[in-house]
C-alpha cells in the first residue's frame, strides 16, 4: 500500500459524513492502489476510478468530470455523497459495511444487489487486503438499510 497511509491522513480531513475512512481508503487502494498520479480513461478518472455516471449521480461536484475525480479532495466527497445517497445493505448479510460499499462503487447502487462480476474478485480482495492490513477488517456501520 504505498499511498493507503496519505490517503487515510487527507480523508480525515473531510468529514461530513457516516461513511468510514478506512473503507474510502481501501476503496482507493482496490481501484488504482491509490495512485494520485492516475489520469482520466475513457470510462474511469481518478484514483478512485470515478465514472462520469458515478459522478453526476453524486451530484457533479467540481467544475467537471475530470477535474473532481482527479483532485483529492472533490473525489473524496463524490464517493462518500454516493454512498449516503445509496447506503444499503447489497450483500444482504444484515449489516451495511465496506463490501456494501465496494459493491455500488464498482457495480453501481442499482447492481449492486445483482451477482458480482468475475472481475469484482480482484478488487474485492485487494480491498480485503488493505482493511486487514489497517486493523478494520471487521467494521460494520450502524445504520442498516438507511434509504431502504
Amino acid at each position: 500500500m504505498k499511498w493507503s497511509s496519505i490517503i487515510l491522513c487527507l480523508l480525515l480531513a473531510v468529514r461530513g459524513n457516516e461513511v468510514p475512512e478506512e473503507c474510502l481508503t481501501c476503496i482507493c487502494e482496490a481501484a488504482s492502489e491509490c495512485d494520485l498520479r492516475t489520469t482520466c480513461g475513457d470510462s474511469l478518472c481518478g484514483p478512485f476510478g470515478i465514472s462520469r455516471g458515478f459522478w453526476l449521480d453524486s451530484g457533479s461536484l467540481g467544475n467537471n468530470w475530470e477535474s473532481c475525480s482527479l483532485d483529492l479532495e472533490c473525489a473524496v466527497k463524490t464517493v462518500k455523497r454516493t454512498f449516503e445517497r445509496y447506503w444499503k445493505d447489497c450483500d444482504g448479510n444484515g449489516s451495511v459495511d465496506c463490501h456494501d460499499f465496494a459493491r455500488i462503487h464498482y457495480m453501481g447502487a442499482e447492481s449492486c444487489t445483482k451477482e458480482a462480476p468475475a472481475d469484482f474478485v480482484v478488487f474485492q480482495r485487494t480491498m480485503d487486503t488493505c482493511l486487514d492490513e489497517i486493523g478494520a477488517s471487521d467494521l460494520v456501520v450502524d445504520r442498516v438499510n438507511k434509504t431502504n
